[in-house]
């Protein structure tokens, strides 16, 4: 996608999260045919711990080998962000 093409989803679709998207799509081909359990969280809740930083929610996947593999929906960029466009992908969602 180029960055013209991400400013008309940003500027289209103001809840644009490509972010959240990615995660999801890599979850879905490690967990093909599972709807995980989704927790979202509260806004007022979240803001009461100040600046930026926090979580949009956390989804529950369940492995076949009988654990849970807990993602979370934060600690990066989730939202269309002309700023973070392009940068540099660390392996962490960062």
């Amino acid at each position: 996608m180029t960055k013209e093409e991400f400013l008309i989803c940003i500027k289209e679709d103001e809840n644009y999260s490509p972010g959240w998207q990615a995660i999801d799509e890599s979850f879905e081909k490690l967990y093909t045919e599972q709807n995980p359990n989704h927790f979202g969280t509260i806004l007022t809740s979240r803001a009461m711990f100040g600046d930026d930083e926090y979580l949009d929610g956390f989804s529950i996947y369940s492995s076949p080998k009988g654990y849970k593999h807990l993602v979370t929906y934060g600690m990066t960029v989730l939202y269309g962000d002309e700023d973070a466009f392009g940068g540099e992908w660390n392996g962490l969602g960062l």
